[in-house]
């Protein structure tokens, strides 16, 4: 298995949406089930809107810039003068020096401090979440007929064991921010580290600023706060549930509609999105995808894998004489191509999983994949599930929500075949594709004894192999009102 990436986390939310409670640990992959209307997107989208927030979200839908960096203009004011002058002092050391002596005490304090306040985090998550949510108020994201405020809680795990905690409350009011940073953390920070590097040595991205004083204090804590963050500084992708339909109406809509499609607030924003922002940014991503691009071996073979397999055909990104991107799809044995708007559902669905593989998707990456069942017959949908599976291997973080029986069923039987040995898992269909236990997180959103869900974790059944997620509920009922129905003909009609 290749890389994973570089860290964990852990998301929790209180009268958030529809959610009353919720504490999430983001596994290598992550399975949202349960009626609708209880959640699962609501919070697809904050995982989303999370790494969009801290990797570097593109303020207008059809443009791109780097990824996200931090300025703390009031960090000297927070600190003090002692302060500054006593880190001027040990950034002024000969090199030598420098690397042989610790960060000073006070300096440490006072950057933990400043980085506990939240500054920096809260402007941007305030003013960039409620985007996702077609709304321009965090007020609006609060539960309904709640306590009137909501909270995102985040634990960020780095390799390194160092851990970081974020607080986010918001109400009608204001939102605020409050952390929990240890000395170690910043301490040992690779920030730190990258000050007693010879600037020669360094990555002249990440390389401190030649200045001493109050800019390279504000960048240090800068630095120290984007890698308390950093299990979120990668690149995520959406593909939303009504991918079928927005990929039948992408011809008409790269036309134009995409520009400040998804804006909600600043100069130039609409009241009424042209799109939700999540659908945007999607065919956005589609837009700008580079058909010579190939992120990952391993990923583009899957890719191919789905069009051979369950596509039985070719899935094509092309530009036109304008630059205007154009989807095709060629069945096997065609020698001309079909807009994807006259392919079948499972084709328009499965499309841009394939070009998103192709040419978008790296390991490392969060991938998130809205009701993967959608106009896929049973068959398709194991199949599909198993390739999610070998996605997972090649080192991308996959978010899906499903109401599929199938792809649960599929999904119980990736993990259980984890406790065979290689050699006897030959001829079992995802045998290639196993997942242990603790790779595989089920949260089932659960609303039956409360004014919002309540969101907890499935463990697969060792008895049976499956996750209990409910569907046998809805299985006996049925069977039961099938002989409920014969014994009614049969009495009406005993011969």
């Amino acid at each position: 298995m290749t890389t994973r990436p570089a860290g964990n986390y852990r998301v929790a939310v209180r009268d958030f949406g529809p959610v009353a409670s919720a504490d999430l640990e983001m596994r290598p992959l992550t399975v949202f089930v349960g009626p609708s209307n209880t959640g699962k997107s609501c919070l697809a989208t904050l995982i989303y809107a999370l790494h969009r927030c801290f990797h570097g979200a593109p303020e207008r839908t059809l443009a791109r810039r780097p990824g996200w960096r931090l300025h703390f203009d009031s960090m000297p004011t927070a600190v003090g003068e002692p302060t500054i002058e006593n880190f001027s002092q040990w950034v002024g050391r000969r090199p030598d020096d420098r690397a042989a002596s610790t960060l000073p005490e006070d300096v440490v304090s006072g950057i933990r401090s400043f980085l506990e306040a939240g500054e920096g985090l809260i402007s941007r998550f305030a003013d960039l979440l409620p985007r996702y949510y077609g709304t321009a108020r965090p007020a609006d994201l609060v539960r309904h007929d709640g306590p009137e405020r909501a909270t995102v809680e985040l634990d960020c795990e780095l390799p390194d064991r160092r851990r970081a905690r974020y607080r986010f409350d918001f109400d009608e009011d204001r939102a605020q921010a409050s952390g929990e940073v240890s000395d170690s953390f910043v301490r040992d920070s690779r920030a730190v580290a990258d000050l007693r590097t010879p600037l020669s040595a360094a990555n002249p991205w990440e390389r401190p600023p030649d200045s001493e004083g109050p800019a390279l204090l504000e960048w240090l804590a800068s630095r120290i706060m984007e890698e308390s963050v950093e299990p979120l500084r990668h690149r995520a992708h959406y593909l939303p549930a009504d991918r079928s339909g927005a990929m039948n109406a992408y011809p008409a809509i790269v036309t134009g509609l995409l520009q400040g499609a998804a804006a909600t607030t600043g100069p130039g924003a609409s009241n009424h999105p042209l799109l939700p922002r999540i659908s945007a940014e999607f065919l956005s991503d589609l837009y700008w995808a580079d058909p010579d691009r190939t992120p990952s071996t391993e990923l583009t073979g899957l890719a191919e894998r789905i069009e051979e397999r369950m596509l039985a055909g070719r899935i094509a990104l092309q530009r036109n004489e304008v630059g205007a991107p154009r989807i095709t799809y060629r069945p096997h044995g065609w020698t001309t191509d079909l807009p994807i708007a006259r392919a079948s559902s499972m084709v328009s669905e499965l499309a841009p999983v394939v070009l998103y593989l192709r040419h978008l998707v790296r390991p490392g990456d969060l991938f998130i994949i809205e009701e993967p069942e959608i106009h896929m017959h049973p068959a398709m949908q194991a199949a599909f599930t198993r390739t999610v599976a070998r996605v997972v291997r090649a080192g991308v973080r996959v978010v899906i929500t499903t109401h599929s029986e199938w792809v649960m069923d599929t999904l119980g039987n990736l993990v259980s075949v984890s406790h065979l040995r290689e050699n006897e898992r030959a001829g079992i269909a995802g045998g290639d594709a196993a997942m242990k236990p603790a790779e595989v997180g089920v949260w089932l959103f659960d609303a039956k004894d409360t004014d919002g869900s309540v969101v907890r974790s499935l463990e697969l059944d060792p008895k049976v192999g499956l996750y209990p997620a409910g569907y046998d509920e809805t299985a006996d009922t049925l069977y039961n009102n099938s002989i409920l129905i014969g014994d009614e003909l049969r009495r009406r009609d005993p011969s």
